[in-house]
């Protein structure tokens, strides 16, 4: 057998050389390359053996864009829930009555014009008296609301019972819940006992006053004044007699208000009381 040089077999020891140190290199890590931070789907189910398939490390399928854009929608910052919106007022005439307590609505006869006594002031106090249908009393208060004004309300206490959620809506308003009986009776024809029945059966709802049915008492001495001091009620009438019980229109309302100022005395079955309001501002 022929000798072979000494540098053919130089060149087939690199060669062998080579070859074992690529057979002994290790083998390339998972994906490396394929994460920031080298953290693959094998690693990752190897640390949680529950992680479900289909996590942010295995999503082998095209994210759902009905589903992002829905979630987007309604966004958490920072893990705060979004604040609820309220809920929508459920109107007057949905509410419950009280259909076992009837309501006097006082009814009579008058020129539909405004009565004003005489004298002057700037300030406009609005009041109203007696009870109404729901359509008119939600009439009156979104007036009010609409026009930034709060009134002082001396209903009846049968207005009161046969509306069970009346006083609570007025005061949660902003609005003054004042005395005005319990049946509206003219309070000169009874008895001190029936009076102070009267009186004490109404609304006590934190009002200071209290407003005889029709106007009708006997002075500030007289009885009618002395049973309400017992409840801690002083008398309050008023300066401008609106009439719109009486179907007073709404523009001789406002202007006679106007003119005058103090006191209005309106009602919460006026044909007109609302637009009333809206025009006096």
């Amino acid at each position: 057998m022929p000798k072979r040089p000494f540098a053919h077999i130089l060149a087939w020891a690199g060669a062998l050389g080579i070859a074992l140190f690529a057979l002994a290199a290790p083998a390339p890590r998972e994906a490396a390359a394929s994460t920031a931070f080298g953290f693959t789907p094998a690693m990752a189910r190897a640390s949680w053996p529950g992680l479900a398939r289909g996590t942010t490390f295995d999503r082998s399928w095209a994210p759902n864009p009905e589903l992002l854009s829905s979630r987007l929608d309604r966004p958490v910052l920072n893990n705060i829930p979004m604040p609820i919106p309220a809920p929508t007022p459920v109107p007057f005439r949905f509410r419950p009555q009280n259909d076992s307590v009837p309501v006097v609505i006082p009814a009579g006869r008058a020129a539909p014009v405004p009565n004003v006594l005489p004298g002057h002031s700037d300030v406009l106090t609005l009041t109203f008296d007696d009870c109404g249908s729901p359509d008119q009393i939600q009439a009156v208060v979104d007036a009010l609301a609409e026009v930034h004004r709060h009134g002082l309300f001396f209903i009846t206490g049968q207005c009161r019972d046969h509306y069970p959620w009346l006083v609570d809506t007025l005061l949660a308003a902003g609005h003054l819940v004042c005395n005005h009986t319990y049946s509206h009776p003219d309070l000169r024809r009874l008895s001190n006992a029936a009076i102070r029945w009267e009186i004490g059966h109404g609304v006590l709802a934190g009002c200071p006053y209290f407003r005889p049915p029709f106007g009708a008492w006997d002075g500030p001495r007289g009885r009618v004044a002395h049973v309400a001091g017992e409840f801690g009620l002083a008398p309050l009438l008023w300066d401008v007699d609106s009439r719109d019980w009486a179907g007073a229109p709404a523009t001789s309302i406002a202007a006679a208000a106007r003119a005058r100022g103090g006191v209005v005395l309106l009602h919460l079955h006026g044909a007109s009381t609302a637009e009333a309001i809206r025009l006096m501002g």
